[in-house]
């Protein structure tokens, strides 16, 4: 590659300043802010047809830097106001000027648009006070909430202030805890701040609609956009062509590369000469690089009248939390029979159960305490005996020996290299931990946990690759005959130049095809079977299988997947999920289950635009229209065979020359095979199907998928379905549409608010999280949860913990308890003043037992909530010193305003007792301390002493002695 310095900026304004140029030919969206954005303010007039897409890209990627001038009526579904709706016209009565002004064709044509006659907006800079904003917000009629969440919320904690302004595509986090306001965008998902900004506005009123003419300053330059050209006035209208460029495109190009710091996600070709991000140079920043942050896990929200589960009692409802004076003394949970109060520094017997609007549950009563303690035991045993058959397995299988031939590494390091993308971060870890089961003379057993396309079947591809280069037959199993069809193509075009043959067994194949299949697999002529449920029925006849690879393994039976470890007991397998399961579920599993989990998007990947809207045959066609003019492909779905020829119908007559097809699984195998075959082809543009083409489909054409009745949908589904598109770099589009004048309520309300939030990518466990909450939990990790509808998931996970790492009922995590007395540890109102969120931050504070956990929640909470006083500083060193305790066998530590008790159990810690005492009567006599011991019931030892240094926090010196002895007594 050869290197210059001229810039992209100095090219782009040569080219708008030249007479023999006019216009430029764009194939990405991605460019336009790069062509708008120059030494003068400009304006872009829009064909209708794309001004919906174009005016989303803008939104998203331009910020403020753009105000919007339209007469379309946008008829909005209620609860759901479209982004449009709130940004349109707004800006032009605020007395703000964008540089970039954005209008469809037919407003533009008109020369008018209505706008407000009148209105106020409030700046948002380093010199607001926090006084004058929230007197804003509320003449604005922000509505006040635990955290924002949507469009005009607003929520404060302490000295941070956030709102998300209607007129706006991100939320403001305002932060006042120094002499001057601090200012940033944050992120809806994890809560957590993304970048810095100067300042922010929002609208405070409107009064009146008034028609305005459209004259724009001549300072103005006017461009126009069809979809794929952008033209400007000019004498001369040769056109000159611009691309974007992917890292992936640039690391293959051998031309001349000019490196300009001003880009920073994508490169962009101007006719045969490069520009690229300076990162671009840097090749270690991609290959493995962790490009993305997955974020921190969410506050876990806990509302008044919840359902909550106490370890001792049962079932109730959590009716109130009891305050004195600024500070929470104890919870008020309500039984059938009566109340009981919970101190906040108990939190951690409190687990969660279900949202108030849940029906059905059963309360449980104190008078009879017992049936609740048999059926929490009941659990117990049944999870008990759940991990012992899990361990069993795990035993079973891992004391098995199995010979593994030597592996070809620089043949393996071609196929990898093969790849035409670059590995995340969790892809190659995933593939390194893989290599390291191959080597293992231990069959291997792994789940594979991703969200959708984030590349575990390039993982499983290079898994069955090993395998056969140590001549293991390998069998590929999935749940659907479409998703065998598609991983089928993906196997052969990856394998099979490297000479290994693949084969695949569906309904799509006749009886004679399958009999000749496992013929050549069992003679070893085929090495790779990919194939459905239908192998099932010819498992008898197979002879053997080295590898076994299950993708979507939660469709699948635990007594199916055994099926294959019974006839073939040394089989190594390897599990695939892309619905993941909850955090707490596997860090407990993943100590007798091997994990590895991909949550890194790949490079250049972006989030799917999402949309709720109304069924609208024009939204629909300018939907198609875009996606077609930018030679792209749309799935249409619409989940009844019945009627899907209607909307082949509707579609072919929308758009003339357009090619459509349908796709369901009650046609006939020629024509699955045929369709399918020609869609990946490029021979049809859109394809009106079931939901068929739920899993696995990855044709990275296709990047617009229509989703019609989509309130008939799970979350989870829905999640799945949407990720049929975005599947590589270019920018993908979903619209949800529900009937007309349909009103959604309750889950259904909840479930599309919910996917129409969660764009983010990696947003596949938030989404998992969020259907727990609205349907409750099922089966998980593909087992029955034994029982966990009895004591909720909260509970039963923190059971499951307990029987996998060994804990029985004499002591764990739980059970330690520190209390001090006072407001010296707690969380002031006044710095989390809503006491759901408070609640919340108890909780997870609670359940926190690393050193290295509580250093990131202690960072999230300053992030979210500020500069934090001294009594929430204490708590955090309460949950230290918790966390130590526990790690040097004392079960309580408790103080008081003069004597402070520690109660130590018998451990081998104290093994040697003359010398613990010997340690305590130094340490005791450093500090000019008066102590005394008392021998408790069950071995128990007390430790004793008074404390009246007011120039020294008897926390700290708390924590310097459980430190002291941890380290001179736990080896």
């Amino acid at each position: 590659m050869s290197v210059s310095r001229e810039t992209f900026t100095d090219r782009l304004r040569g080219l708008l300043c030249a007479e023999q140029y006019g216009g430029f030919l764009v194939d990405e969206l991605d460019v336009l802010p790069l062509l708008l954005v120059g030494d003068f303010p400009s304006c872009l007039v829009v064909d209708d047809h794309v001004f919906k897409s174009v005016f989303s890209f803008l939104f998203k990627s331009m910020s403020s830097d753009f105000v919007v001038f339209t007469n379309r009526e946008n008829d909005g579904l209620p609860g759901f106001n479209s982004a449009l709706d709130k940004y349109k016209n707004i800006f032009s009565c605020s007395g703000e000027k964008g540089e970039v002004v954005l209008i469809d064709r037919s407003t533009f044509n008109a020369g008018f648009v209505s706008v407000f006659a009148s209105s106020e907006s409030f700046l948002v800079d380093a010199s607001c006070d926090r006084a004058s904003l929230l007197n804003a917000l509320d003449r604005g009629r922000y509505v006040r909430s635990d955290s924002v969440s949507s469009a005009g919320e607003f929520a404060v904690r302490g000295s941070v202030v956030d709102y998300f302004p209607k007129e706006r595509p991100f939320p403001v986090r305002v932060d006042f805890s120094f002499d001057s306001a601090d200012l940033y965008f944050f992120d809806l998902s994890s809560q957590l701040t993304t970048r810095s900004i100067r300042k922010s506005s929002f609208l405070i009123s409107s009064a009146g609609v008034q028609k305005k003419s459209l004259d724009f300053p001549s300072s103005h330059r006017i461009f126009s956009f069809d979809g794929h050209s952008f033209v400007w006035d000019s004498k001369n209208q040769n056109k000159i062509t611009l691309k974007h460029c992917n890292y992936d495109r640039y690391a293959s190009y051998n031309g001349r590369v000019l490196y300009d710091p001003a880009l920073s996600g994508f490169g962009v070709f101007v006719g045969e000469d490069l520009y690229a991000p300076s990162h671009f140079s840097d090749s270690s920043r991609f290959k493995g690089a962790d490009n993305y942050s997955t974020g921190s896990v969410p506050l876990v929200d806990m509302h008044i009248g919840d359902y909550v589960v106490h370890e001792d009692f049962g079932v109730g409802i959590l009716k109130n939390i009891l305050t004195e004076s600024d500070v929470d003394s104890c919870l008020q949970v309500e039984y059938l029979d009566g109340n009981i109060s919970v101190d906040v520094s108990q939190m951690n017997l409190i687990s969660h159960y279900a949202g108030a609007d849940t029906k059905g549950v059963q309360i449980s009563s104190i008078s009879k305490k017992g049936l609740w303690t048999r059926k929490r035991d009941g659990v117990s045993t049944k999870v008990a005996f759940f991990v012992r058959a899990l361990y069993d397995q795990y035993l079973s299988r891992s004391s098995t020996f199995v010979v593994r031939p030597r592996v070809d590494d620089d043949l393996l390091n071609d196929f990898v290299s093969s790849f035409n993308f670059v590995d995340t971060k969790d892809q190659a870890s995933a593939y390194s931990d893989i290599y390291e089961d191959f080597c293992s003379p231990a069959p291997m057993d792994r789940l594979l946990c991703g969200d959708v396309g984030f590349g575990k079947t390039e993982v499983a591809m290079r898994a069955a690759f090993i395998a056969v280069l140590q001549k293991s037959p390998v069998v590929v199993l999935c749940p659907t005959t479409v998703l065998c069809h598609q991983l089928y193509e993906s196997f052969s075009s990856r394998l099979s130049p490297f000479s290994v043959n693949v084969g695949s067994v569906s309904r799509l194949n006749k009886s004679s095809e399958v009999e000749n299949l496992i013929g050549s697999f069992n003679s070893g002529s085929v090495d790779v079977l990919v194939c459905t449920h239908r192998v099932f029925s010819y498992l008898s006849k197979i002879d053997s299988v080295g590898f076994l690879v299950v993708d979507e393994e939660h469709k699948f039976g635990v007594k199916q997947k055994d099926l294959f470890l019974k006839r073939f007991p040394k089989i190594d397998i390897l599990m695939m999920s892309a619905t993941p399961i909850p955090r707490t579920l596997q860090s407990a599993l993943s100590e007798i289950k091997t994990i590895s989990t991909i949550s890194t998007p790949p490079v250049d990947r972006k989030p799917i635009e999402t949309y709720v809207e109304f069924f609208d045959l024009q939204s629909i066609e300018e939907s198609i229209r875009f996606e077609l003019s930018r030679a792209g492909q749309v799935y249409f779905l619409h989940n009844n065979i019945a009627s899907l020829n209607k909307f082949k119908r509707i579609v072919s007559s929308m758009i003339e020359g357009v090619s459509v097809e349908v796709i369901h699984a009650k046609m006939s195998v020629e024509k699955i095979k045929s369709t399918l075959r020609d869609f990946i082809e490029k021979k049809i543009d859109v394809l009106v199907s079931t939901s068929i083409i739920e899993n696995g489909l990855d044709i990275p054409n296709v990047n617009t998928i229509i989703i019609n009745n989509a309130h008939l949908f799970g979350l989870s589904q829905l999640h799945q379905i949407r990720g049929r598109v975005g599947r590589h770099n270019r920018q993908a589009y979903a619209y949800l549409l529900v009937p007309k004048k349909f009103k959604p309520s309750g889950d259904t309300l909840r479930r599309l608010r919910a996917i129409q939030d969660n764009i983010s990518l990696g947003s596949g466990y938030l989404l998992s999280t969020k259907d727990l909450e609205i349907r409750g939990a099922g089966s998980v990790f593909g087992f029955s949860q034994s029982g966990g509808s009895q004591v909720g998931f909260e509970y039963y996970n923190k059971l499951l913990q307990r029987a996998i790492s060994g804990s029985d009922s004499r002591f764990y995590f739980d059970m330690v308890s520190v209390a001090v007395a006072g407001d010296q540890a707690s969380i002031p109102h006044s710095y989390i003043e809503d006491s759901s969120v408070r609640l919340s931050v108890y909780r997870k504070l609670s359940s926190i037992n690393s050193p290295q956990r509580l250093r990131s929640f202690e960072n999230e909470i300053y992030d979210r909530f500020g500069l934090a006083p001294k009594r929430f500083s204490s708590m955090l060193t309460v949950q230290e010193i918790k966390i130590l305790c526990y790690e040097v066998f004392i079960i309580s530590v408790m103080c008081d305003y003069k004597k402070t008790s520690i109660v130590f159990l018998p451990s081998p810690l104290l093994s040697n007792i003359g010398l613990f005492l010997g340690f305590v009567e130094t340490f005791f006599k450093q500090e000019h301390l008066k102590y005394e011991f008392k021998k408790l019931a069950n071995e128990k030892l007390l430790l004793s002493f008074g404390w009246e240094n007011k120039n020294k926090d008897i926390l700290v010196f708390i924590k310097d002695f459980l430190n002291k002895f941890r380290n001179d007594f736990k080896n």
